[in-house]
Parts: structure tokens; C-alpha cells; sequence
């Protein structure tokens, strides 16, 4: 019997006038039946449209047979072929498109084979796109009064959360200044190796020299550029094996089946490639203390095979030291020389007239060869204090005034490190002293401070003041010897500016100063 609507049963007498009246009621009853039957199924499939329409992820749904039945807007948007899937009937064009969308193509066909093979499973995977996406595909069997019909589909991108999962996990793994591993994955790999009962294994640790000096210096910026580049160098020689930054300046590489042969050829690259380095790059010299321990039976545990090799790290380091060290400072000096402290003969002209000064006050031969060490080195410091301060024409703020200050006790560290500027170390930390108290850093005044900061004191200033700059004319003489007057008993030493003017006109050889 062909469908009518409700209206249309009214006329049932003209349209069945033969039927008699029992036949005409179940007639009626079986069409109402019919019409209620199809509005729920619309009222079903509406409100499943609704489902999935208001749903967050792309859904369709499909046919036991995996024809698709319905699908919301988000998955139309959410995949490039679109409506195409839905209008390829054939198993192997399905595939096909698949294929030409998805990097793990085969792996998702025989994930997608084995849910119909048991359909009656939950089933979630990963899709990776070849667009570089990351879906989240989720399947579940839907029933329709007790009885299986398909399956929805829903789909969820991933890709922001995929994306910090991994830079979570490689956060968890890596040194975030150098890159390389960090000493919680170098200790999680310690106890592997551990567990895995390798006999043949062995450890690298190097330690950057003078780091501290470095970073006290030079400043923590100049320091991690040092600690990128060791990591650098140390990555380009490890032959594949992980490089791990276990310390503040260690590092370590871990190496499994080796001999101490392979180790030493190691070792000795990253000598060949460090020593490159530091030929090409004359801004700040980079040495290395190398130690490394190879353990040839499991009774040696990877514990005490780092201890030996970081013991042999620190005797080698013991061994060198000193020499490493006066590397660093003569690269210091350098760094000075090319920021144009010590140059136009500034250096020279100190160490001439603190001579001729120490001659005038009778000083022994020692003091003198100490306060033309004072005079050569006493700006040291300075490397440590950006050029935007030491540079600038204007007068300083109260903060540059402090960051420069502070030239005073990196040079006296500088000099620490160095054996033959220890002897001038505390001289260079207290040249900035004034006579009444109001110097730095330590507020030393009159005899307190040292007689040859007081010495340097003077000459300094008279070379700074009848010295041309870039930004001004040096002052005559008499310019000079007025200011150092004005400045007698506050800031300089009286007694001893009198001598020194005393000097400058008997050199000149007569009472008259020009």
C-alpha cells in the first residue's frame, strides 16, 4: 500500500470502496502506525543531527558496511578531501585517498580493518596528516533498539597539544641555554646502562677553565656564549654519542661498547677542534679540562666510572691551571686593548710618570716595578663594563654610575686568577679610593689607602685630563695642575700632589708651568 497522510485516510471509502469495514480499520491502524514510525525516525535522525552538529570534534557516522550515513560541518573543514570520501564506494579508493592524505597510511587501513573485524570494540588512534596535523580519531558502535547499526567516528586535532607534550618532553630531557641533555637524562641513562649489564662502556667529562672568571668579568652573556660553543665542539666530535651538561661548566658524553683506544681518539678531536676554535675566535680563549674512565668488567659500577673520570678531569685541571688561567687574562688584556682603554700610548705615559714620581719620593726598585704593573693593569676591569657606559659623552646615571664602580673588584678578581698580576690584585681594587673617605669601594681615606693608588691617582688624572679625547681638546698643563690643586685633601693626596707638580717643573726645567 502506498503512503498517504493522515487527511488523506479520511477518504479511505473512496479510495478502498470494496474493503469492508474490519478491513478498512486495519488499514487505518497500520498506516498510523506507518506515519508515527516515520516521524520518530526523523525526530531521531534530526536530534543525531543535532548531536552532531553541536559536538566539538568532527564526527560521521557510518554503516555497518562503513557507508557514511551523516557527518557535521567540522569534519567537511577539518579534512581537505571533503565530501569526496562520501561519493567512493569501492574499498581500494578509499584507501587510495588515505594514502594521498595521511603519512601513517598503512598503519591506519589495518587499524581501521581490525575495528570492523571487531566491531563490537572501542577502538581510539593517531592520524598523522601529511600536512604536518596531528588527528585524534576515536571509534564506537552505535545501537538502535538492541541492535548494532554502525559506527561514529569522532576526530580531534591535536596538533598545539601534540606539540607540547613533545616540547614538554624534550624540555624534560635537554639544557635549555646549550641544547644539549641535561644531567636528570644523564642520570636516567647512568642507571640504564647500569641495568643493562654492558661491560664496555665509557665516560668523557670536560670542564670549561675559568668560567667563573669569565662570567665575573666579561659578564654571564659572554659566559654562556662560551658554554654554547663547548657544547658545540663536544656535539661535533662525540661521533654521534650524547652529549650531556651535568654541572654549571661540565659536561659529560656517555659512550657503550667502546675501548679506551676509541675514547682517546675522542679526546683527542675535541683538542684538534677546540685548538681550531680558539684560532679562529680571538674574543675569548676557551680551554678545556678533559678526564675520561673506560671500565672493562660489569664489577665496576657506571657511578664509580664517572667518579674516576672526573677525578682525572680535575687532575689534569690541577695540572694546567695556572697557565689556563693566565690564558684567560692575557685574552682579558686583549679585549681591553680592543676597546681602546690602554691605547695612544695611555699605558706608557702612566708608567713613565709613576717612574719618574717614584724617583722623586726615593722609592726602591720593587716599587717601582709594582707601580708600573699598577699602571699597566689597573683598568682591567673595565672588560666587564658595557660600552654603552664606558663610551657614553654625557654624565652618567645613577645606575651606570654603580655598574662602573664595579671595575674595580672585577679587576682585582681578574688579578687573583693571574700569577703575575697577584702581586697588584688589592692595588687594583683600591686605586678609585679618595683622600677623604669618598672614593670606592671600600670608603678608604689618608694613609689607609695604599701609597701607590694614591700615586696613580694623580698621574691618572693629569694623563685623562692633558689627554685628547674624542669628544673634547686635552687641557694645557696649567689646566691640569689648577684641577689637581682644587682636588688636593679631597680627593688626591695633598703631600703628594705638591711632589708631583714639583716634578712636572723641574722637568720642565724651570719654575714656570705652561
Amino acid at each position: 500500500m502506498m503512503g498517504y497522510t493522515f487527511s488523506e485516510l479520511i477518504d479511505i471509502d473512496k479510495l478502498y470502496p470494496v474493503l469492508s469495514e474490519e478491513q478498512k480499520k486495519l488499514r487505518i491502524s497500520e498506516e498510523r502506525f506507518r506515519l508515527a514510525a516515520e516521524e520518530k525516525t526523523k525526530r531521531s535522525e534530526a536530534l543525531l543531527a543535532a548531536v552532531i552538529e553541536a559536538g566539538a570534534d568532527a564526527i560521521v557516522v557510518v554503516s555497518n558496511n562503513g557507508k557514511p550515513l551523516k557527518h557535521n560541518e567540522k569534519f567537511l573543514k577539518m579534512f581537505d578531501f571533503g565530501t569526496e570520501i562520501f561519493n567512493l564506494q569501492k574499498l581500494h579508493e578509499r584507501e587510495a585517498l588515505i594514502i594521498k592524505y595521511f603519512k601513517n597510511a598503512c598503519d591506519i587501513i589495518k587499524h581501521t580493518q581490525s575495528i570492523y573485524d571487531h566491531p563490537e570494540k572501542e577502538r581510539c588512534d593517531i592520524l598523522e596528516l601529511k600536512d604536518g596535523r596531528t588527528i585524534e580519531r576515536y571509534s564506537k558502535p552505535f545501537y538502535l533498539e538492541g541492535k548494532r547499526m554502525g559506527r561514529v567516528w569522532s576526530y580531534r586535532d591535536i596538533t598545539e597539544r601534540k606539540q607540547a607534550e613533545e616540547q614538554l618532553k624534550y624540555n624534560y630531557a635537554h639544557d635549555s641555554l646549550t641544547t644539549v641533555y641535561n644531567r636528570t637524562y644523564f642520570a636516567q641513562k647512568i642507571n640504564e646502562m647500569e641495568a643493562e649489564k654492558c661491560a664496555l662502556a665509557g665516560i668523557i667529562v670536560c670542564d670549561i677553565d675559568g668560567l667563573k672568571l669569565v662570567n665575573d668579568t666579561m659578564g654571564h652573556r659572554i659566559g654562556d656564549d662560551l658554554l654554547i660553543s663547548a657544547a658545540g665542539i663536544l656535539q661535533e666530535c662525540s661521533e654521534g654519542n650524547k652529549v650531556y651538561r651535568i654541572g654549571g661548566d661540565e659536561f659529560a658524553i656517555l659512550i657503550s661498547n667502546t675501548s679506551e683506544k676509541h675514547i682517546e681518539k675522542i679526546v683527542n678531536k675535541i683538542k684538534i677542534v677546540l685548538s681550531q676554535y680558539n684560532n679562529a675566535n680571538s674574543k675569548i680563549h676557551l680551554t678545556l679540562s678533559i678526564g675520561f674512565a673506560v671500565r672493562h668488567q660489569l664489577s665496576i659500577g657506571m657511578k664509580a666510572l664517572l667518579r674516576e673520570a672526573d677525578n682525572n678531569m680535575y687532575r689534569e685541571k690541577l695540572y694546567h691551571s695556572q697557565s689556563n688561567r693566565s690564558a684567560i687574562v692575557d685574552t682579558l688584556m686583549k679585549a681591553l686593548e680592543a676597546r681602546d682603554f690602554i691605547t695612544e700610548g695611555h699605558a706608557d705615559r702612566l708608567q713613565y710618570l709613576v717612574k719618574d714620581m717614584a724617583i722623586e719620593l726615593e722609592l726602591s726598585e720593587s716599587r717601582i716595578t709594582i707601580l708600573r704593573l699598577l699602571a699597566q693593569f689597573h683598568d682591567i676591569g673595565k672588560v666587564g663594563i658595557s660600552d654603552s657606559i664606558l663610551f657614553k659623552r654625557g654624565r652618567l646615571t645613577q645606575e651606570e654610575m654603580f655598574e662602573m664602580k664595579r671595575h674595580s673588584e672585577i679587576g682585582f678578581r681578574i688579578a687573583q686568577s693571574a700569577p703575575d698580576l697577584i702581586s697588584i690584585a688589592s692595588l687594583i681594587l683600591k686605586h678609585h679610593e679618595h683622600w677623604n673617605g669618598n672614593g670606592y669601594p671600600l670608603g678608604l681615606k689618608e694613609e689607609q689607602i695604599p701609597l701607590e693608588c694614591r700615586m696613580l691617582a694623580i698621574v691618572d688624572a693629569y694623563d685623562a685630563m692633558t689627554s685628547n679625547r674624542p669628544y673634547r681638546k686635552g687641557m694645557t698643563q696649567g689646566e691640569a695642575i689648577a684641577e689637581l690643586q682644587r682636588c688636593a685633601g679631597t680627593q688626591f693626596d695633598p703631600h703628594l700632589v705638591t711632589r708631583f707638580i714639583q716634578m712636572l717643573k723641574e722637568k720642565e726645567g724651570n719654575d714656570e708651568v705652561i
